[in-house]
């Protein structure tokens, strides 16, 4: 589900303007926790032990791999309804989970 996740959001995440990457991201980690069951992001330690991270490390492994080249690309969004539509269920589930994407900082004049 994680990549697929990554995959219908890269185009995105690509095209937003910086001060939105991270709340893609944050939904793709969010929809991964928030599964039933729960999905975790883990991490193998030196002594080759799995353990959960924490949310900021998920939110940099997500964001990550948004940047990542990809060989197929054929579930990308790429019109700019396509991406409209996920940047509102993106916004949607935010909400559903009590975050609201930041906003644009307004412009001086």
């Amino acid at each position: 589900e994680f990549r697929k996740a990554v995959l219908k959001n890269k185009s995105l995440y690509s095209s937003c303007p910086k001060y939105h990457k991270s709340s893609v991201a944050r939904a793709i980690v969010l929809a991964i926790q928030n599964r039933n069951p729960p999905g975790r992001f883990i991490e193998r330690n030196n002594q080759g032990t799995w353990y959960v991270i924490s949310v900021d490390k998920a939110m940099e492994k997500t964001s990550q791999a948004l940047r990542e080249r990809i060989k197929d690309d054929s579930n990308i969004p790429k019109t700019s309804q396509e991406i409209d539509e996920e940047k509102s269920k993106i916004e949607a589930m935010l909400k559903s989970v009590g975050v609201q994407m930041k906003r644009s900082p307004k412009k001086r004049k």
